[in-house]
């Protein structure tokens, strides 16, 4: 009689729960190994139709897979924990899964940093390394008990990391999630200063071939992260440091969306000596950020297509995109509130020339729009 329909929730508890729960030891048959393996993977592949019951019982069992003999398994494991952890984070409600999964992430911590320091190779690292960050995501301010125990393993996984761009980005990712969810106290713990620092300098060095391509952005995201959560009075000194790196990027014109805000909080926390220095750059990149607004367009030319597809010259692209001219406007009007003398001298030329700029029979985004209007209002107002 014709074909039955697979239900999951009656395979996971006859035949995969009880191989993802059984200890294999080193010794066991490969055979068996191999099939534990198999059954987490299609646990991960299946996650969505597990019952909100049998959610945590799988992610409990997973975890507990992480401290497998069998590094095969182990991996398996930690990508499956990585996916489960992230599965319920969206939205303000605390489902039953996420609930289950905060229960169990203490002892999935501790097995993946016993990972991390079993495995060899990057691609293992860097398996490893996202599962903590997936755990940390999913955690936030529930691990502080616990800040001190992860912030201890994270200067042996540093001095790991090599030239490995795959690892520094998920050494960044830790950090990050680690710093928006507990705030100063993860940015002023020692042990997280020795890798912090030494990090956003790796990431942040353009003088090395391909840097800006691969790190900066999200090196820049880790800075913005760090600054949002200084004290001045203790870390002050550390940032400070830095600026020699800042003005360099910003000279460069590299990533500006995420430069000028890192150079606005670095404003706010530091003061205007911060941005002084870059007066004459800031000017010119902030008319070249919102030419799509006051440059002369060619037909075809698309708001959203600015993205350099390679073998395009930089002659051919001057006019900005929608996002650089938010980020430009943005930055414009928060420097003209902090010192409306400096904010006016580095901005006035961008924005009037937007002004000038706008007639009826031309186009331009309504975001954009008003962030101009905002700016100019500001500008005029400094000026009375």
């Amino acid at each position: 009689g014709g074909r039955r329909n697979l239900n999951f929730e009656e395979w996971f508890k006859a035949e995969l729960l009880p191989i993802i729960q059984t200890e294999l030891a080193e010794t066991s048959p490969v055979a068996m190994r191999a099939m534990q393996a198999r059954a987490v993977q299609v646990v991960q592949a299946y996650a969505a139709s597990l019952k909100k019951e049998d959610f945590g019982i799988a992610f409990q069992a997973v975890a507990k897979l992480l401290a497998s003999p069998d590094v095969v398994v182990s991996l398996c494991a930690a990508r499956c924990v990585f996916h489960l952890a992230l599965m319920h984070i969206k939205g303000t409600e605390e489902v039953p899964q996420l609930v289950a999964v905060r229960e169990h992430s203490v002892m999935a911590l501790g097995n993946t940093f016993a990972l991390a320091n079993r495995v060899e190779g990057e691609e293992c690292l860097r398996v490893t390394l996202e599962c903590i960050s997936g755990l940390v995501e999913a955690n936030g301010i529930r691990l502080e008990p616990i800040l001190q125990a992860i912030a201890e393993q994270l200067p042996p996984l540093w001095e790991r990391a090599r030239d490995s761009v795959p690892i520094h980005s998920c050494l960044l990712s830790v950090l990050r999630h680690l710093i928006m969810k507990m705030g100063h106290s993860t940015v002023e713990n020692v042990h997280v200063q020795t890798v912090l620092f030494p990090l956003l300098d790796y990431c942040t060095d353009i003088s090395v071939e391909n840097r800006a391509e691969t790190l900066l952005e999200d090196g820049l995201t880790l800075w913005l992260v760090t600054l949002v959560s200084s004290r001045v009075s203790t870390m002050g000194q550390a940032l400070t440091n830095m600026l020699p790196r800042l003005e360099s990027i910003i000279r460069a014109k590299l990533e500006p969306q995420m430069s000028l805000k890192v150079l606005q909080y670095s404003a706010l926390l530091l003061g205007p000596r911060v941005v002084e220095p870059l007066a004459d750059t800031l000017r010119e990149l902030l008319v070249e950020m919102t030419s799509c607004v006051h440059a002369e367009k060619k037909q075809g030319d698309d708001d959203n297509e600015m993205e350099d597809e390679g073998g395009q010259s930089t002659k051919e692209k001057v006019i900005s995109s929608n996002k650089d001219a938010v980020s430009a406007f943005c930055f414009a009007d928060a420097l003209m509130q902090m010192f409306p003398e400096l904010g006016y001298s580095v901005s006035s030329s961008a924005i009037t020339q937007v002004i000038a700029s706008l007639k009826p029979e031309r186009s331009i985004s309504p975001s954009v729009l008003e962030l101009a209007l905002s700016a100019f209002g500001r500008l005029l107002w400094i000026n009375n």
